[in-house]
C-alpha cells in the first residue's frame, strides 16, 4: 500500500517522505511519493485533502539523478533566437530534455526555469553570488514545489569572475541547512 507523508526531501536525485501523514493531516497538503520497484521511475503527486492537486515530480518528463556529472558530458546547450535568456539542452542522443529559461541581475545569472520540451514546469535553479550578498557562490537546484534537490558551492575565478573549482557537491538534502540558501537582495522574481 501507498503512504501518504506529511512531507518530503531529496536524497540522491529520489524523493523521500518524511513521516506518514496522520488521518488529521489528511485533511491538509500531503504527498505520495510512487514508483516501481525498481525506482526507474519516480513521481510525487500532491494531494489537498484526499483530492489531488498536481504532479510536483515525474522522472518520465526529467530525472533528476541524470544531473550527475558523469551523465552529463555529452549534454549541449544551444541558444534560442537572439538573446541570452533561452536555450535548449539535447542530451548525448541529440534529443531535447530541457528548455531553460535564464534571468539576470545586472550581468549575473540568478535563475534558471527549465521546462520539459512539452512546456511542464521542471525545476529552478538559484545561483548564488557573494558579490551579490549571498552566503555561498554556488548553484541550489529545487523542484517545482520549491524543495531543494541538490546543491553545489564553488570557488570564483578571479580573473573571469566566473565559477571555477567544485568545493562541494551535496545531494542529500534531508539535514541541510537552507538558511544559506536564500538568494540576499536580490530583484529577481522567484
Amino acid at each position: 500500500m501507498l503512504k501518504y507523508f506529511s512531507d518530503y526531501f531529496w536524497e540522491e536525485g529520489i524523493p523521500r517522505g518524511i513521516r506518514p501523514a496522520t488521518l488529521s493531516e489528511m485533511h491538509g497538503v500531503s504527498y505520495k511519493i510512487v514508483s516501481d520497484p525498481y525506482n526507474k521511475w519516480l513521481s510525487i503527486e500532491k494531494y489537498v485533502g484526499d483530492a489531488f492537486e498536481e504532479i510536483v515530480y515525474d522522472s518520465h518528463l526529467f530525472d533528476f539523478r541524470c544531473l550527475k556529472p558523469a551523465n552529463q558530458i555529452a549534454w549541449q546547450k544551444f541558444q534560442i533566437g537572439s538573446s541570452d535568456e533561452k536555450c535548449l539542452i539535447r542530451n548525448q542522443d541529440d534529443r531535447v530534455i530541457l528548455c531553460e529559461n535564464y534571468f539576470f541581475e545586472g550581468n549575473r545569472c540568478r535563475l534558471c526555469r527549465a521546462f520539459s520540451p512539452h512546456g511542464f514546469s521542471v525545476s529552478t535553479q538559484r545561483i548564488y553570488w557573494k558579490e551579490l550578498g549571498d552566503k555561498v557562490d554556488g548553484v541550489a537546484l529545487f523542484d517545482k514545489n520549491e524543495r531543494m534537490v541538490m546543491n553545489k558551492i564553488y570557488d570564483v575565478d578571479a580573473e573571469s569572475g566566473e565559477f571555477s573549482n567544485l568545493i562541494q557537491e551535496n545531494w542529500n538534502m534531508q539535514n541541510e541547512d537552507l538558511s544559506k540558501w536564500q538568494l540576499s537582495n536580490s530583484k529577481t522574481k522567484i
